[in-house]
């Protein structure tokens, strides 16, 4: 069975759903409460795409009609997922006694329910639409192909030796770091000046300001690169407490003008699954996020196409107060220093 391509997306939102259940069952209580919801939206949803690529129809939208109406099909094509009725319909109470009513549960029966959703899911999956549920992921959602092919890179070093999980990690790091770059340098004044940086034009090297500044210097840059770095995350929109959970697990990266990335790592990292997973889950997540609303901004290509006399001609307006104190386009255009100092 080849699902379609609204299929293969609604299938890579439910697999979001899941993973976002999961981490939320993680939070401190009663926070994970809500997890029982997300699995419960993700085990539905995975029963109405079910439904719609078998063209079932269903005759009501309550849960267990739906989940009979499904497993009743699945079973006339030599499927069986009866043995999941059971632990369905009480997660579906427990969603609707937390939901209606504010009831919760304790943080083993949240797991409980969590890991029943899970295993429903894979099992639909393969059973319903002919695809390992494991497989899926949101990396086609993720528009940078260097991006993509560097959380590939990571996903297939995660599941062996120490030296394969370090390099797993750092191709994260690699992804996240040529995401925000690429990001950056899609919006530039001219090349070399992003729209998106606190950096002065024509910044100092580090070698210029430590010959002249000495240690003093040094550090002051130094201060200056971590706050425009925490900066352009800030505006960005990312994540701060993820990132900063990011960076706590994932090596250093120096980036040498010949190409080559030097990863330095603290001793005894954390190298654990679950460590790998939320910090992929951020670069993924991130990049869907850039990538949703995003656009191209180049002040110098755009220059370059004018005709040349006008490449270097800015163009000046003046508004002045009307009878009412407020801004009104005026004739004048020749106050043109203080229309740049007030830019």
């Amino acid at each position: 069975m080849e699902l379609k391509r609204e299929h293969l997306e609604w299938l890579t939102i439910v697999r979001y759903q899941s993973d976002l259940a999961e981490n939320q069952a993680k939070e401190p209580e009663p926070l994970n409460a809500v997890s029982i919801s997300t699995i419960h939206d993700a085990v539905e949803s995975m029963l109405s795409l079910i439904a719609e690529v078998h063209r079932v129809t269903t005759r009501s939208k309550d849960f267990a009609n739906l989940f009979d109406t499904v497993s009743g099909h699945m079973k006339t094509q030599g499927g069986d997922m009866s043995g999941h009725r059971s632990a369905m319909i009480a997660l579906n109470n427990a969603r609707v006694g937390f939901k209606h009513h504010g009831n919760q549960s304790n943080k083993q029966t949240i797991d409980r329910h969590i890991a029943n959703g899970l295993n429903f899911l894979a099992d639909a999956a393969e059973q319903g639409l002919n695809t390992p549920f494991a497989e899926v992921s949101l990396l086609g959602f993720v528009r940078d192909p260097k991006v993509r092919e560097y959380i590939h890179r990571a996903d297939d070093r995660s599941s062996g030796a120490v030296e394969d999980h370090m390099s797993a990690f750092e191709y994260l790091r690699l992804g996240f770091e040529t995401l925000v770059q690429g990001y950056q340098q899609s919006k530039s004044y001219y090349p070399g000046r992003s729209l998106i940086t606190t950096k002065p034009s024509f910044l100092p090297s580090v070698f210029d300001i430590r010959d002249h500044g000495g240690k003093v210097g040094e550090k002051a840059f130094e201060w200056l690169e971590n706050l425009d770095r925490w900066v352009r995350i800030l505006v960005l929109g990312i994540d701060v407490q993820e990132y900063t959970f990011f960076l706590a697990n994932t090596p250093g990266v120096l980036m040498t003008l010949g190409g080559r990335a030097h990863f330095s790592w603290p001793p005894g990292p954390d190298l654990s699954d679950d460590v790998f997973r939320r910090c992929r889950q951020f670069v993924v997540e991130s990049a869907i996020r850039l990538g949703r609303r995003d656009f191209a901004y180049d002040a110098w290509n755009a220059r370059q196409s004018l005709p040349e006399d006008q490449r270097n001609t800015g163009i000046v307006r003046v508004m002045a107060p009307d009878e009412n104190g407020l801004l009104t386009p005026h004739e004048d255009r020749g106050d043109a220093t203080s229309a740049e100092e007030t830019r």
